[in-house]
């Protein structure tokens, strides 16, 4: 599968997604700037020997972080937090020890995940966005820092990532525009 051609047509489908199909407000302009520079920005910096991280993820991370402070978190959220990191870096270990997938390919199967996962715990839609995208950024951050203690070279910036995160956007983009019509539906056809 050719890892740049699906980068670059999710990163422009997300970015059509957002600008034209959501209100516009700030947080999602944001976005839409976020999303635009993650798609032109793609400078590797060498942190280690092995290791290199790009200028796109670190705006990404440090967005992601901006986003999450402006939002109150309980303990429970918190929680949940740990929860869906957790769980994304063992899909992520579970796909690179072992990358025999039966069903579907590790780029649908670990955003379904875990946007299932955010979903059912965690409720405000853009509380979810903020919640998937922090676990996503500080998960892949753990998951390289994991790879490089087994001397394993590390990319922060591999394309996959990047398609794992616009994924799972859309994902919750379509949790959101399934649950909304099936509320308009149900208080404009089955209220009494």
């Amino acid at each position: 599968m050719n890892e740049l051609f699906l980068f670059h047509w999710l990163s422009w489908l997300l970015i059509i997604v957002v600008y034209f199909f959501m209100q516009h407000r700030v947080k999602y302009l944001f976005l839409v700037l976020l999303c635009s520079f993650i798609l032109t920005i793609t400078i590797d910096i060498t942190i280690f020997e092995q290791m290199t991280m790009s200028l796109a993820y670190i705006l990404l991370s440090l967005s992601s972080l901006i986003f999450l402070s402006r939002f109150q978190l309980s303990f429970y959220r918190y929680v949940v937090m740990v929860t869906i990191t957790t769980a994304y870096i063992a899909l992520l270990l579970w796909h690179k020890l072992m990358p025999v997938w039966f069903v579907i390919h590790a780029y649908l199967l670990i955003p379904i995940i875990v946007t299932l996962l955010t979903v059912i715990l965690i409720e405000p839609y853009v509380l979810q966005i903020a919640v998937t995208t922090f676990t996503l950024t500080f998960g892949q951050f753990m998951y390289c820092i994991i790879l490089f203690s087994y001397s394993l070279t590390g990319a922060l910036f591999t394309y996959s990532f990047f398609i794992m995160f616009y994924i799972s956007m859309v994902c919750l983009f379509i949790y959101y525009l399934i649950r909304t019509s099936f509320v308009a539906y149900r208080t404009r056809y089955l209220s009494y």
